[in-house]
């Protein structure tokens, strides 16, 4: 999962032990924490700067929920394969033929998807339509001018 704000997990922490129960694999003095697993209250705004910081307090308390979504695949016939075995020395000449049938119904799982993940894509769409709009202004806007002279 990817976002644009990451926190530190520093030693200086309060809650470092708890973050790390609930973390799961190696842990570094270089690890970061995507912003999107903290809750709105667990940030602080500074009044000078225009960035958020997590408050000292604050613990990983929001995580993707996986969908796991199920298709089944059918072979809709039997498949039949004729292979010919080689003749190995000192046997007959005719080589027998062996006959293998396969056939198939399975569940495979197809897709996972992530509640923040269709949120980024619809992030990213109103971006792009936001950028066609302002084109499409621009052109308009533009003919009008070549219009008037």
């Amino acid at each position: 999962m990817r976002c644009n704000r990451k926190f530190c997990v520093s030693k200086r922490r309060r809650n470092k032990k708890r973050w790390l129960n609930i973390i799961s694999g190696n842990i570094t003095q270089h690890s970061v924490l995507c912003g999107l697993h903290f809750k709105f209250e667990d940030f602080t705004t500074h009044p000078a700067a225009a960035r958020k910081s997590l408050k000292l307090n604050a613990i990983l308390s929001i995580f993707p929920v996986i969908i796991l979504e199920n298709k089944k695949v059918h072979v809709l016939s039997s498949i039949t394969i004729s292979q010919e075995m080689p003749p190995t020395p000192g046997t007959s000449s005719v080589p027998p033929s062996k006959k293998i049938k396969l056939q198939q119904n399975a569940k495979t799982q197809t897709s996972i998807t992530f509640n923040t993940s269709r949120k980024n894509k619809l992030h990213r769409e109103i971006k792009i339509l936001s950028q066609k709009l302002k084109r499409r202004n621009e052109t308009i806007k533009s003919e009008i001018i070549a219009d008037y002279y």
